[in-house]
C-alpha cells in the first residue's frame, strides 16, 4: 500500500466534506455523514484497495462501534499502524472544528514507513 496515495485521497475526502467531524463522524440532520481525519484515511485505503461493499460496511460500521477498538483494528486490517489510527482519533479532537480541516490539510506526507505517528 502506497501511504502517501492513501493520504492524498483522504484529504481529498476531507476536503469535499468541508470539514472534519469529531471522531469517528456525525451523521448530519440531512443524513450526509462527515467523517473524521482517521476516518477519512480509513476510508481512502477501504477505496483505493477495496470495494464499495467495504465502503458500505465501513460507513455503517463507523457510525456504530467503539471508535477506539474499530478504527485501530481497522487499520491494523489495512496494513496501517495501530498507532496512528489512535494518533490520529486524538489530534483530530484535540482540535476546535474549525481549525481541523487545515490541520489536515498541513500534515506533511508521512516520513519513512507508514507507521510514523501523525504530528
Amino acid at each position: 500500500m502506497e501511504f502517501r496515495v492513501v493520504m492524498k485521497r483522504a484529504k481529498h475526502i476531507a476536503n469535499s466534506q468541508g470539514t472534519l467531524a469529531a471522531s469517528p463522524a456525525e451523521i448530519g440532520e440531512d443524513g450526509t455523514l462527515t467523517l473524521c481525519a482517521a476516518s477519512c484515511i480509513a476510508r481512502a485505503a477501504i477505496e483505493l484497495y477495496g470495494d464499495s461493499n467495504h465502503v458500505r460496511e465501513f460507513e455503517a460500521r463507523v457510525v456504530s462501534e467503539d471508535k477506539l477498538e474499530y478504527l485501530p483494528a481497522l487499520f491494523r486490517q489495512l496494513g496501517l499502524s495501530e498507532h496512528l489510527a489512535r494518533a490520529t482519533l486524538a489530534e483530530n479532537d484535540s482540535r476546535p472544528e474549525s481549525s481541523r480541516l487545515d490541520w489536515f490539510n498541513a500534515l506533511p506526507q508521512m516520513r519513512g514507513r507508514q507507521n510514523e505517528p501523525i504530528q
